[in-house]
C-alpha cells in the first residue's frame, strides 16, 4: 500500500548502493534516503569474498537508513552476472472456465506451462515475464482474464540463473541483517530494474536496445512491441576500461581509475594536440604528464570491442540488428566516459543517448546520474508491489503485469505472501 517504505539494493562489481523510498499512491517511489559505497567483494557480478561483500552491504543500508532516520529490514536486491541466461517460451492450455470465459486460474495455468522448461538442476528461473497473450490465435492481448475464447496462449520470456550464484548473494544479503521483500519479484536481474527506471512505454513500443555498462559487467536488453525480447549479461565493464589504462600506461589500479575518472575519453578525436595528463607510474617518485590522448588510445579499442562483440553480437543473436528504431540508450557508471555515446551510435550504426533514471523525492537530483539507474529501478519496483497498482495503470512498466501473475502463482502454490509494514515515521 502507499506509504510504505521500501528499499533497492544494487549488488554491483565496484559499489553497493542502497535507495530507499516511500510508495505513493500511483505506484511511484519518493526517494528518502541513500547509501553508495566501493564494493570488493564481487568480480562481474558474482560474490568472490563474503566478508567483503557483507561489509559493504551494511555500510551501504546504514548510509541510507541515517539518512532518512528509518530502521531497515528488508530489500528488493539486482543480481546480474554472466551466469544469467534467457529465452522465449509458449504456454497453451484450453480455457476451463464457464461459458468459455478466462478466469484468472487460466492466466495461472497458462504461465505454469510457459514454465516447464528441461534445465539442470543448478538452474532456477529468475523471471518469467509476459510479452503477450493469444486467445484463439489473436496476439497481442495484455489481460486476457474476463475475454471469451477456447484456448488461452501466452509468449514469454524467461530468464535463469545458476542457483548458487544467486543464493551467494543472498547469503550475504541475510548476513548482513537483511531479508528479502517479498517471495515473487525480490530478485531481479539488474537489467530488468535499470529498464524500469530509465525506459518510457514508447521506448518500450517502438523497439529499443538498453546497455547497462556497469563495473563489471554490461546488462543488456531488447524490447519490442511494449515488452521484453532479449536479455543478456556481457563479462566487460568500466574494471576493464581500468585495467586497459594501468597496464598501458604502467599506473597503479587506484591511480589508473583516477586517470580515467578525471581524464579519459571515449575517442581518441576528442583529445586536443596540446592536453596532457599528470599520473604517478609504478615505482616513479615524482608524477609525470603524458599526452591524454593516450588515454583515447587504450579506451577506444576496448570500447569498441564492447559495442561490436558484445552489443552487435547480442543483437544478431536475437535478429534484431538494424531493427530497433528507437536505438541504444547507453546508461551506468562506464556511459559517464566523455564520447561514448558518440562511439556507440557510430560503431552500431544506430541512434545513441544517454539513459538516466526518472527519479522523485527530496533528494533525486542527487541520484540523476546514469550510475543510480539500477538501484532507482530496484525502489520503483517495489514502491510498485506495495502500492498494488493495476497493470493497466498509466505507464505501468516493466514488472507490474509479471509481479501480478507471478504473485498469483505463488500464492496458489505456496499460499498468501505477508509483506512488512513499515511507514515512515510521523
Amino acid at each position: 500500500m502507499a506509504g510504505e517504505i521500501v528499499v533497492g539494493l544494487d549488488v554491483g562489481t565496484t559499489k553497493i548502493c542502497t535507495i530507499v523510498a516511500e510508495a505513493t499512491l500511483d505506484g511511484d517511489a519518493d526517494v528518502i534516503g541513500f547509501g553508495n559505497v566501493p564494493c570488493t567483494g564481487l568480480r562481474k557480478g558474482l560474490v568472490v569474498d563474503m566478508d567483503a561483500t557483507v561489509d559493504a552491504i551494511r555500510a551501504s543500508v546504514d548510509a541510507a537508513s541515517r539518512m532518512c532516520k528509518v530502521e531497515l529490514h528488508s530489500v528488493t536486491v539486482g543480481v546480474t552476472g554472466q551466469h544469467m541466461a534467457s529465452l522465449n517460451t509458449r504456454g497453451s492450455v484450453v480455457v476451463g472456465g464457464q461459458g468459455g470465459e478466462i478466469t484468472e486460474e487460466d492466466r495461472q495455468r497458462v504461465l505454469a506451462e510457459a514454465k516447464q522448461l528441461v534445465q539442470p538442476p543448478d538452474r532456477q528461473i529468475l523471471h518469467l515475464i509476459p510479452r503477450q497473450f493469444i486467445v484463439d490465435g489473436q496476439g497481442e492481448i495484455h489481460e486476457p482474464v474476463g475475454m471469451s475464447g477456447t484456448r488461452l496462449e501466452v509468449e514469454a520470456h524467461v530468464i535463469t540463473a545458476s542457483r548458487s550464484f544467486v543464493d551467494n548473494v543472498l547469503k550475504c544479503v541475510r548476513r548482513a541483517g537483511l531479508e528479502l521483500d517479498g517471495d515473487d519479484d525480490s530478485v531481479v536481474l539488474e537489467s530488468i530494474a535499470t529498464a524500469e527506471a530509465v525506459l518510457t512505454e514508447e521506448d518500450r513500443r517502438m523497439g529499443v536496445l538498453l546497455a547497462d555498462i556497469g563495473g563489471g559487467t554490461t546488462d543488456v536488453a531488447v524490447f519490442l512491441n511494449g515488452a521484453i525480447y532479449h536479455s543478456a549479461v556481457i563479462p566487460v565493464g568500466g574494471e576493464h576500461v581500468t585495467n586497459d589504462i594501468s597496464i598501458g600506461l604502467r599506473l597503479p589500479y587506484s591511480e589508473a581509475n583516477r586517470a580515467k575518472l578525471q581524464y579519459g575519453l571515449a575517442t581518441v578525436a576528442q583529445a586536443r594536440d596540446d592536453e596532457t595528463i599528470t599520473v604517478t607510474q609504478v615505482g616513479a617518485e615524482r608524477p609525470v604528464e603524458l599526452p591524454r590522448r593516450l588515454l583515447g588510445e587504450i579506451i577506444e579499442p576496448r570500447m569498441t570491442e564492447l559495442f561490436v562483440r558484445g552489443v552487435k553480437a547480442e543483437m544478431e543473436a536475437c535478429g534484431r540488428e538494424g531493427l530497433l528504431p528507437g536505438g541504444i540508450i547507453l546508461t551506468g557508471g562506464a556511459s559517464l566516459l566523455p564520447g561514448v555515446v558518440e562511439l556507440a551510435s557510430k560503431v552500431l550504426d544506430m541512434p545513441a543517448r544517454l539513459g538516466l533514471p526518472r527519479c522523485e523525492g527530496g533528494i533525486s537530483e542527487v541520484l540523476s546520474g546514469p550510475q543510480f539507474a539500477t538501484a532507482v529501478g530496484l525502489a520503483k519496483i517495489a514502491a510498485r508491489r506495495h502500492a498494488g497498482v493495476e497493470a493497466d495503470a498509466p505507464d505501468g512498466g516493466l514488472l507490474s503485469s509479471f509481479g501480478r501473475s507471478v504473485a498469483g502463482l505463488f500464492r496458489a502454490l505456496f499460499g498468501p505472501r505477508r509483506a512488512p509494514r513499515r511507514r515512515r515515521p510521523k
